[in-house]
């Protein structure tokens, strides 16, 4: 059985995947914190909706889309917008939100497992 054909284990899928490409975004932040003229960047959060109806439709998916951050608290003289202890705490938001996710997934296939009469 394919569980990506499943709505809820694809959402979780993509969501994961959301939080995957994010701490690649804000790690290559954090490495450039001390290049001029680097603009902090993130991705846009996903929209449940959209995703949704992703789904319904025939291709399955989007394209993650990678913004630059909505605001830049300080800029410093050479022109970086990378603040750390912004960066960090949307490492830390994003690192639970895919521990969530995951937990939701493992959690799902033993229920799943369970029904089928697999291992307990």
């Amino acid at each position: 059985m394919n569980l990506d054909r499943l709505p809820l284990f694809a959402l979780m899928r993509e969501d994961m995947q959301w939080t995957s490409e994010r701490m690649s975004v804000l790690a290559e932040n954090v490495a450039n914190a001390d290049t001029p003229g680097y603009r902090a960047r993130d991705l846009a959060r996903p929209d449940f909706q959209q995703m949704l109806q992703n789904l319904r439709s025939a291709d399955g998916g989007g394209e993650l889309q990678v913004e630059q951050s909505e605001q830049a608290y300080e800029i410093t003289l050479s022109g970086n917008s990378v603040v750390l202890d912004e960066q960090m705490m949307k490492v830390a938001d994003t690192s639970t939100r895919y521990q969530l996710i995951s937990g939701l997934y493992s959690k799902h296939i033993r229920l799943f497992k369970l029904a089928l009469g697999g291992a307990r």
